[in-house]
C-alpha cells in the first residue's frame, strides 16, 4: 500500500485510537461509535481546525473501508450539535485490523529509530521495554545470561569482543555468547519488535545500535 509519510503518521494514530476504543470501550460489540472529531479540538477557536482534522480522519476511514479493515456507517442516532456529522458506527474485520495496525505500528517505530533515536528501558528483574510497557516487553530471568550480556552491552559504548563478554558472564565459551546473543536479538524482535538493538561486526563484536538510548532503572 502507498501512503505518505503524513499520512502513515495519521494512520497509526487512528489505528491506535480505534483499538483503545474498540478493546476498552466497546468489549464484545460488533459495531460501536466513533467520533472523528478529535477531542483535544473542541472550543470555538479550535473548530475549524478541528473540523479539518475530522475530515482528513474521515477519508482514512474510508480507505480502512475500501482496504475491507472495516466497514463504516454514519451514525444519526447520537447527533453532536453542530457536527453530528462526524459521528460515525464501525465494525471491525479483527484479523485485517490487527494486520494492518501491527504492520503500521512497526513501521513507526522503525522511523522514530532511524530518524530521531528512541529511548529503551532495562532494569534490575529482567525487564527490557519500549513504551507503552504493556505491548512492548522482553522479560528476562534477573539471574540470567541474558540479563548480564544485555547490561554489559549497555554499559560499554562501541563493539565489545565476545571475548570480553564471555569474560564478563563467567568465562563462558565464544559459542555460547554467540548462541545466548542471538536468543536475545530474537526475543527483542519478538517482543518490542526492533530488529536492530543489537549489531555485530566480524572481528569487532558486538554493540548497542548507536540510535537506541538503554536508560537503566533500578540499577
Amino acid at each position: 500500500m502507498d501512503f505518505s509519510t503524513k499520512l502513515k503518521k495519521e494512520m497509526v494514530n487512528l489505528l491506535e485510537e480505534i483499538k483503545d476504543v474498540f478493546l476498552l470501550k466497546q468489549k464484545g460489540t460488533e459495531w460501536f461509535a466513533f467520533d472523528t472529531f478529535p477531542d483535544d479540538k473542541t472550543t470555538n477557536y479550535d473548530y475549524a481546525i478541528g473540523m479539518v482534522a475530522a475530515r482528513d480522519r474521515e477519508i482514512i476511514l474510508r480507505k480502512l473501508a475500501e482496504l475491507g479493515v472495516l466497514e463504516l456507517k454514519q451514525d444519526k442516532r447520537e447527533p453532536r450539535s453542530e457536527i453530528h456529522e462526524t459521528n460515525f458506527q464501525l465494525r471491525l474485520n479483527k484479523s485485517k485490523f490487527t494486520q494492518l495496525y501491527e504492520e503500521f505500528k512497526k513501521v513507526a517505530i522503525t522511523n522514530a529509530a532511524s530518524n530521531k533515536g528512541i529511548l529503551l528501558y532495562l532494569d534490575r528483574e529482567g525487564g527490557f521495554w519500549l513504551d507503552p510497557k504493556e505491548e512492548f516487553c522482553y522479560l528476562m530471568d534477573r539471574d540470567s545470561e541474558r540479563l548480564k550480556i544485555l547490561t554489559y552491552l549497555v554499559d560499554n559504548e562501541g563493539y565489545r569482543l565476545t571475548d570480553e563478554v564471555a569474560e564478563y558472564i563467567g568465562g563462558k565459551n565464544k559459542q555460547n555468547v554467540r548462541s545466548e546473543i542471538g536468543k536475545i536479538k530474537r526475543n527483542i524482535k519478538t517482543f518490542l519488535q526492533l530488529n536492530d538493538v543489537i549489531q555485530s561486526k566480524p572481528s569487532s563484536g558486538y554493540r548497542i545500535n548507536p540510535v537506541y538510548k538503554v536508560i537503566k532503572v533500578g540499577f
